[in-house]
């Protein structure tokens, strides 16, 4: 039988275009494992984000409470706990030394530091009973006295 393109003998004619010959097999082997390799490689790719973890300050309630005759007849105010930009965001700070700090990506504290141990310090003088008044420092509250403070390390 004689098909269109190929001489009796079956060889191929020298009017065949390339793309109609057949794949060698070490070529079909390298496009098999490339094809592969990107399929592979789309799939680990693809899939759900990996999620976040979030840390937050506890205050043991174990605390003891004064008496409120005991406290000092004045008003304090604290101001915001002053800290480089490090700490002004949710991520949480590691680092081995003291010239190389790095941020975590997946874990993150619930608020930044500086906002957390503001807080923290507010509700345990409050909770100490030893003061009359404490509040944060806003642009029309009086007091006595003001606390201010700065975060220099948190890790």
């Amino acid at each position: 039988m004689i098909q269109p393109g190929r001489h009796s003998e079956g060889k191929p004619a020298e009017g065949v275009p390339k793309a109609q010959k057949k794949l060698t097999p070490s070529a079909a082997g390298w496009f098999l494992f490339t094809a592969a390799a990107l399929g592979i490689g789309f799939l680990c790719g693809c899939g759900a984000a990996r999620p976040s973890k979030y840390y937050q300050l506890t205050v043991p309630a174990d605390a003891v409470k004064v008496e409120s005759a005991d406290a000092f007849p004045v008003s304090l105010l604290l101001g915001p706990v002053q800290t480089s930009h490090l700490y002004r965001e949710d991520r949480i700070v590691y680092g081995n030394n003291a010239e190389k700090l790095g941020t975590y990506e997946y874990e993150r504290w619930a608020e930044p530091p500086a906002d957390m141990i503001g807080e923290v310090l507010l509700r345990e003088l409050r909770a100490s009973g030893r003061y009359r008044a404490v509040h944060y420092r806003r642009s029309n509250m009086q007091g006595d006295f003001a606390l201010r403070g700065r975060l220099y390390d948190f890790k």
